[in-house]
C-alpha cells in the first residue's frame, strides 16, 4: 500500500496548526475569535474568550485590549456592572496614556452611578478630570456628590467648576443654587438663581435658572413676582400653564 503523499501530510499539518491557532487564547487571532462571537450574538461565549485572552494572551497589548473589550461587553451588553468594574480596576493601572485612562475612569464612574454608588462615581470622575481636564467630568462629579448626599463636596466641586472652567460658570452657580434651596436657604438660593440667569449664555440654562428663581419666589410668598418671572421663562406651554394655574390659585386663596 502506497504511503500518502508528503503534500497531503503537509496540508493536514497546516490545517491542524491553523485550527489550534484559531482555538487557542495564546493565538495572535484570539481577539478576532472573541469578536466573531460578539458579532454572532454569542456574547457570553465572547466574554469568556476575552477573559481567557486577558489571562494568557500572547502580548501585554493583547491582554490589555481583552480586558478593555471584556469590560465593555460585561457593562454594556450583559448588564453586569460589577464584572465590568473588576476588569477596569485591573486594566487602568496597566494603561500608560492619560487620555485613555481618563476614558476608562469615565466608564467606571458611569457604572458606579448605575449601581447607585455615587461616592465612588464622583471619585472616579474627579480622577478622570485629573488625567485629562475636561469640564464635563467635574460637572458629573459635582452631580454625583450631590446624589451621594455629600453637599459639602458637591459645593466645593461646583466652586471648582466655576474656577477652572469659565465657560461653565453658569452651571457652577446653578448647581450651588440647587444645593442652597435644598438646604432651605430660600433667599440665598434666589440670589444664586438670578446670578446664574445673568451668567447663562444658553437658553436652556437660563430657563432652568428662571424656574429656580420662580420656585424661590413662590416659597417666599412673592406670588406676583413669581407670575412675572414665569412670563419670561422659555418653557413648554403645557408646563407653563400648569405652573401659572397653581400660583394663581395660591394667590386667590391668599387674597380671600
Amino acid at each position: 500500500m502506497n504511503a500518502p503523499p508528503r503534500t497531503l501530510w503537509l496540508g493536514l499539518g497546516t490545517s491542524l496548526v491553523a485550527a489550534l491557532l484559531w482555538l487557542s487564547p495564546h493565538s495572535p487571532i484570539a481577539l478576532d475569535r472573541a469578536d466573531s462571537a460578539v458579532l454572532a450574538g454569542r456574547v457570553e461565549e465572547a466574554a469568556s474568550r476575552y477573559d481567557e485572552v486577558a489571562r494568557v494572551g500572547l502580548t501585554a497589548g493583547m491582554r490589555r485590549e481583552a480586558l478593555r473589550r471584556g469590560a465593555l461587553l460585561y457593562g454594556l451588553e450583559l448588564g453586569q456592572a460589577g464584572e465590568a468594574i473588576a476588569r477596569l480596576e485591573r486594566l487602568i493601572p496597566l494603561v500608560k496614556g492619560p487620555a485613555e485612562r481618563a476614558e476608562l475612569r469615565d466608564l467606571q464612574a458611569r457604572l458606579y452611578q448605575d449601581q447607585g454608588r455615587y461616592t465612588l462615581a464622583a471619585r472616579q470622575w474627579t480622577l478622570a478630570w485629573a488625567e485629562q481636564a475636561e469640564a464635563a467630568r467635574l460637572v458629573a462629579a459635582a452631580g454625583a456628590w450631590e446624589r451621594a448626599g455629600d453637599d459639602g463636596r458637591a459645593w466645593d466641586t461646583w466652586i471648582w467648576v466655576g474656577a477652572v472652567c469659565p465657560e461653565r460658570v453658569a452651571e457652577s452657580t446653578l448647581g450651588r443654587a440647587h444645593l442652597t434651596l435644598a438646604a432651605g436657604q430660600v433667599q440665598d438660593a434666589l440670589a444664586l438663581y438670578e446670578r446664574a440667569e445673568r451668567q447663562a449664555r444658553d437658553g436652556d440654562l437660563r430657563s432652568v435658572a428662571r424656574l429656580g428663581a420662580v420656585t424661590c419666589l413662590e416659597r417666599l410668598g412673592d406670588l406676583d413676582e413669581a407670575i412675572a418671572g414665569l412670563d419670561q421663562a422659555e418653557i413648554p406651554d403645557e408646563a407653563l400653564d400648569a405652573r401659572l394655574e397653581r400660583i394663581y390659585r395660591r394667590r386667590g386663596e391668599r387674597d380671600l
